[in-house]
């Protein structure tokens, strides 16, 4: 079942990243976010890849895989 994003906080990114694994983002995600797993390899590809001026809602099921993916972003 996918989510839609709180109207607080539409329009507010330029995109959304769930960093959950491809089997969580099955089960359900928000509307509209790409998967970007933050344990597969491709990871880092993906995230060199993003705009750099544009900015992001990153999220996961705790907030840990999302906390260490914006430190990633960060870098």
């Amino acid at each position: 079942m996918n989510k839609k994003l709180p109207k607080e906080l539409q329009g507010k990114y330029d995109g959304i990243i769930d960093v959950r694994t491809k089997e969580e983002f099955e089960e359900g995600h928000i509307e509209g976010a790409v998967n970007f797993d933050i344990y597969s390899p491709g990871f880092a590809g993906n995230i060199t890849e993003l705009d750099k001026t544009k900015s992001y809602l990153v999220y996961c099921t705790s907030g840990s895989r999302s906390l260490q993916a914006v430190m990633f972003m960060r870098k």
